[in-house]
């Protein structure tokens, strides 16, 4: 009740108030009139009926059909990339570095010569070792042939046997010796570096030089836990390196069974054939998988909509006219298009107006120009 009809009712009762006590059988009843508008008053202001409940209106938006769909979702992976072989010789004996004769950098061969060492008297004690063990063989063989007429006792034979097999030894440690005077590359691959120069006295066990075979190359990446289970030996992958835009094909060689404590990841190895040599290692590469072939709605990034707990989703109108959030997974993003999973196999989305409607609430699906949801 507003102040005007606050004041039109309060004059009505002064009226009946003064009409009241103009007659004198009834002033007695004045204070009881008094009290009964008082009532009425308060109850137009306080107690005034509620208006009639307005329908508000129900709200228009624009919808599209979407339909589930076959789709292969792939797994990016970040990877470097390592050699296949990588080994650093080191010294078998001592002894002075006395000539280099590959410069690194180059391409060596298996067997292929890269430095010699001074000589000194190992030529020598192979020749020894050589004449030492051809004299203990022929007393062997002139024991047995005198064992079998038993002109000498067993024991003998024994002893040269053993004389024998010692010589044998020592013509082997020898001939290594020898052999290892010069240092040889194990594999065909790349002289990357070298720790003496000419002159320098080596001891054993100190690095000589590395080589490294580039000719397949090793990836090596970091799998989730959640996304190990994706992962299978001999998969193919597609591969590519750095800034080059050309593709190359890999396939998974290992693949880790004891997650890093620290980052709850598991190593995945990949090998690429690198015959030409045109990459290295060191390098950064992105590695493409496929996972099990999924069915997938194709949808619009821009129709995707948060609920009050902000999980992601989309609306959706049912049978009945009414909204439903119902909650998605994305799959896969690419530009434009979002690849989601947990929608029904045909679903009636919500492309405009999601963000004005609730969920639950009754709307008027207008079918979108577009005939697909993106």
């Amino acid at each position: 009740m507003n102040l005007k009809e606050w004041h039109t009712a309060f004059q009505q009762g002064k009226k009946i108030l003064h009409l009241l006590k103009r007659q004198p059988l009834h002033r007695s009843l004045a204070g009881v009139v008094i009290v009964f508008i008082t009532i009425i008053v308060i109850n137009k202001i306080f107690f005034k009926p509620a208006d009639p409940l307005v329908k508000p209106l129900i709200p228009a938006v624009q919808v599209v059909s979407s339909h589930a769909q076959p789709f292969t979702p792939s797994l990016i992976l970040t990877a470097e990339t390592k050699a296949n072989r990588k080994i650093t010789l080191r010294a078998e004996i001592s002894g002075k570095i006395t000539e280099i004769l590959e410069e690194k950098g180059k391409l060596v061969q298996c067997q292929q010569p890269l430095l010699r060492m001074a000589d000194k008297d190992k030529t020598a004690g192979l020749a020894q070792a050589q004449a030492r063990f051809e004299h203990r063989e022929a007393e062997y063989n002139a024991a047995k042939k005198l064992n079998t007429k038993e002109f000498i006792a067993e024991n003998n034979l024994l002893q040269a046997k053993a004389n024998l097999e010692n010589a044998k030894a020592e013509l082997a440690k020898m001939a290594y010796d020898v052999d290892q005077l010069t240092v040889k590359s194990p594999f065909t691959g790349y002289y990357e570096e070298r720790f003496i120069e000419t002159g320098d006295y080596v001891n054993i066990g100190d690095k000589l030089v590395t080589i490294v075979d580039l000719s397949t190359l090793k990836l090596v990446a970091y799998v989730s836990e959640n996304e190990i289970s994706c992962i299978k030996l001999h998969q193919t992958a597609k591969v590519t390196i750095g800034q080059c835009q050309d593709a190359f094909e890999a396939k998974v060689t290992y693949v880790s069974r004891v997650a890093d404590p620290k980052t709850r990841t598991f190593v995945m190895e990949l090998a690429m054939d690198n015959q030409q040599a045109n990459l290295s290692e060191g390098l950064t590469g992105k590695i493409e998988l496929h996972k099990d072939i999924d069915k997938a709605h194709k949808i619009n990034p821009a129709i995707l909509t948060l609920d009050d707990q902000g999980v992601i989703g989309v609306m959706l109108v049912q049978s009945d006219n009414k909204a439903s959030f119902c909650p998605i997974e994305i799959l896969q993003a690419h530009g434009e298009e979002v690849f989601v999973k947990g929608l029904p196999e045909h679903a009636t989305l919500v492309t405009v107006g999601a963000e004005f409607i609730k969920n639950g609430q009754e709307i008027i699906p207008v079918p979108s120009q577009a005939s697909h949801p993106l």
